[in-house]
């Protein structure tokens, strides 16, 4: 008997295997004009209740539409400080920092239309809310897209901003509805205080008669420098002081009668030994060392009086006058 061995290899297999392939249509986003600087306006004045504010408001596009050029919703996902900061800051816990020193800033953003294209009414004024979904601009005549955002110094103290420039950067993240496009604009914000000598604090003065029929009253007040740090350094200053009489004449007026009142400034707490300091009208006098960071506080003291026998000479009547203070350092 003979027995046939087959070959191996003239066995033949056939494998049929079924392969897929699933194309996805890419999408962008992107903010092409979104502001890499924000310059806050610094100010003009200190403000005369120890406060001041600034804000600057920019437009920008975010572009955001599939492969085959049709809109896309996106969100703004989160706003992250990465330079800059330190301590609380605003309602976001931002801030901009001079060296040592820092100030509070707010950032909010707002877009122009709703996850379904519809114009948001009052957009202007919406305030940031990372769980809104937006509508992205897929044509440059697409009003969507069209967005804000919004740098703000909330009211802060006159006496924390010593001169410099405060800067802080925040990258800006922005995601498709998807997730599958994103962005991260980074922004950074500035705000400049210039050299300046303010004089806060002052307050109307309410003349009082005194025993020996003189009329006194005076009001504590505050003279900061913008320059100086808080390590309590002091500097000379000039005074000038003008009436609102004639020619700058220290007086009170009441139907056409005048009473001529003087005027004193002394370092806080130390009126008695530096009486013999007064002001003369319109002449630019050298006050006394000062140190020139009130902290929420005063550092000198300014008392105006009238002589008893002046005020025996005036019919009686409410007398008023203004006296303006001027300082400039040394």
């Amino acid at each position: 008997m003979i027995m046939k061995k087959s070959n191996p290899l003239s066995l033949m297999f056939l494998c049929f295997c079924l392969f897929s392939l699933k194309v996805i249509a890419s999408e962008t986003l992107d903010a092409p004009d979104f502001p890499s600087t924000v310059t806050l306006p610094g100010p003009a004045n200190m403000g005369t209740n120890h406060q001041v504010s600034s804000n600057n408001t920019i437009s920008f596009t975010v572009n955001a539409q599939n492969q085959a050029g049709q809109p896309l919703n996106f969100r703004f996902t989160g706003i992250t400080q990465t330079t800059g900061g330190g301590g609380s800051g605003g309602n976001s816990g931002f801030r901009l920092s001079n060296g040592a020193y820092s100030i509070p800033v707010d950032i909010s953003i707002n877009s122009r239309c709703d996850g379904n294209g519809a114009t948001i009414p009052g957009w202007n004024s919406l305030p940031n809310d990372f769980n809104r979904t937006y509508r992205g601009r897929s044509s440059a005549n697409s009003p969507c897209g069209e967005s804000q955002i919004k740098v703000s110094m909330p009211n802060t103290s006159t006496y924390s901003l010593y001169a410099g420039t405060y800067e802080g950067t925040f990258s800006i993240s922005m995601a498709s509805e998807s997730g599958s496009a994103v962005s991260s604009p980074l922004m950074r914000v500035t705000y400049e205080v210039p050299p300046l000598v303010i004089i806060t604090g002052l307050r109307d003065i309410v003349l009082t008669r005194e025993a020996n029929g003189r009329y006194s009253s005076g009001s504590a007040f505050c003279i900061f420098n913008t320059q100086l740090a808080a390590s309590g350094d002091t500097i000379d200053v000039y005074i000038t002081a003008r009436g609102n009489g004639s020619n700058g004449a220290f007086t009170m007026q009441n139907n056409g009668f005048s009473i001529n009142y003087t005027t004193f400034v002394a370092r806080a707490g130390h009126e008695g030994s530096l009486r013999s300091f007064n002001l003369q009208s319109g002449v630019r006098q050298e006050l006394f060392p000062i140190r020139l960071d009130c902290n929420d506080g005063v550092n000198a003291n300014l008392t105006v009086e009238v002589s008893a026998d002046d005020a025996q000479k005036a019919p009686a009547g409410l007398y008023t006058g203004i006296l303006t203070l001027e300082v400039i350092p040394k």
